[in-house]
């Protein structure tokens, strides 16, 4: 069996900013979205099509080293991409009860993200087909960044 959470820092995404309001979250009917300020103070919104599981909270930049994944390569203000994910395998035994359920099946283009911010921490468990893969808009503002953030319509 590989080794579980294998963390990577995906530097081609932008970074969080440092000192800002946090993030901002639509989650419900359509794509999941996120919003954050940028360390090049733009807006990053980044779009899940489909999510699986959405997790904010704790821990904060403060006590980030209390994460699971920290000694594994979490990094304060960034965005990362675990590979061999202890929480997709958990979502999947949990699914196991499903009477026609196969592992393998179901754990093909899942992708588990993480976003470290000043006040919070936030992961998405996605399932990413091809053409359903997140994606990454860059906004000059808030106001523009919110209209995009609020749209319910199809990723």
């Amino acid at each position: 069996m590989p080794t579980r959470d294998t963390v990577t820092v995906l530097s081609d995404w932008p970074p969080p900013g440092t000192g800002n309001d946090g993030p901002a979250v639509r989650y419900g009917r359509g794509p999941t979205r996120l919003a954050y300020d940028t360390a090049e103070s733009l807006v990053a919104v980044v779009t899940f099509p489909i999510c699986l599981q959405l997790l904010c909270g704790h821990p904060n930049d403060e006590v980030l080293q209390s994460h699971p994944l920290y000694g594994k390569g979490l990094k304060y203000y960034s965005v990362h991409r675990i590979a061999n994910s202890s929480r997709l395998a958990a979502l999947e035994r949990e699914n196991s009860m499903h009477p026609r359920h196969d592992s393998t099946s179901y754990l093909e283009n899942k992708q588990h993200w993480v976003f470290t911010f000043q006040d919070c921490t936030i992961e998405c468990l996605v399932f990413a087909p091809t053409g359903k893969e997140p994606f990454v808009t860059i906004c000059k503002s808030w106001r523009e960044a919110g209209i995009l953030l609020e749209s319910a319509d199809e990723a």
